[in-house]
């Protein structure tokens, strides 16, 4: 794990030590021992997140807000709201402060899930034993036995890797879910495999069009979605970020920064549907 992965992970770490022994922080917290500049950026962020707390919680309604939000049901009368401005600025002052705080909680935990998938699903390829189900080079059994498992087998693969040989498939389970993996060959022994995922199954955040990259468990991984799908690409062996990188980013779009830029940029992509390989030509419509 590297430090931008271990801070993407700490960032949904809560102030008041809750956190400690839930094993996905486990890695994260080891690595912030090992990096000082970590350490000192994780300090500073467990500093903040107490301090809001506290303030929060420093926020008292008065003590004869519920009577007065009750009584003001009761009244007709225009006159009686002028003579409790204060009381009701505060009511919605307080309600405002805890919506703030609902969100802003929700927020810093809504990468959790996913960074624990891509987790789970890098140490699944990795697991022992039988690496694939289903041993084919063929798309079309690939999609036949995975339609059989109760997936959709609908996926789609990015440009650059539509030269891929496949190996097989297997089906992994994860968080009540299923997910499906597909062994893939480049350039002669590189190995590499790509976990697909629906989008509903994910409750918080899940990466967008544009691929992120990131080591995790020790291996370089890239992540995107399109359409419902969510897919995670971990590479074996040799493969490296900067091999991912080179099959994944389409040539001159080095400058792109948005989602929506690097759509326009990319080309065109290899979609898997009704048994068959079919090759469609849609420029403009992913990388």
């Amino acid at each position: 794990m590297n430090t931008q992965e271990a801070k993407f992970i700490l960032q949904a770490y809560r102030p008041g030590g809750e956190d400690a022994g839930d094993p996905q922080f486990a890695e994260a917290l080891a690595q912030a021992k090992l990096d000082p500049e970590l350490a000192k950026w994780f300090a500073e962020q467990l500093a903040f997140d107490a301090a809001a707390t506290r303030a929060i919680k420093e926020v008292k309604a008065p003590q004869h807000l519920r009577d007065s939000i009750l009584a003001g049901r009761r009244v007709i009368e225009p006159k009686i709201w002028s003579r409790q401005p204060v009381v009701w600025a505060m009511a919605a002052a307080i309600l405002i402060l805890l919506g703030i705080a609902g969100f802003w909680v929700k927020s810093r935990r809504d990468w959790t899930q996913f960074a624990s998938y891509r987790a789970e699903m890098t140490r699944a390829a990795e697991a022992h034993g039988k690496h694939v189900e289903l041993e084919s080079p063929d798309p079309a059994k690939i999609h036949a036995w995975l339609a059989n498992q109760e997936v959709d087998p609908n996926y789609v693969l990015p440009a650059r890797l539509s030269g891929a040989a496949a190996m097989g498939c297997r089906v992994v389970n994860w968080d009540g879910h299923k997910a499906y993996m597909i062994c893939y060959w480049m350039q002669g022994t590189n190995h590499m495999d790509l976990f697909v995922a629906e989008k509903r199954d994910f409750k918080g955040a899940f990466p967008g069009d544009k691929p992120q990259f990131a080591t995790t468990e020790g291996r370089a991984t890239a992540s995107w979605s399109y359409d419902a799908k969510v897919y995670l690409l971990v590479g074996q062996g040799p493969v490296d970020e900067k091999f991912l990188r080179q099959h994944l980013e389409p040539q001159g779009v080095a400058g792109v920064q948005s989602g929506q830029e690097w759509v326009s940029a990319c080309q065109s992509l290899i979609q898997f549907r009704a048994g068959s390989q079919n090759t469609q030509n849609l420029a403009g419509n992913f990388f």
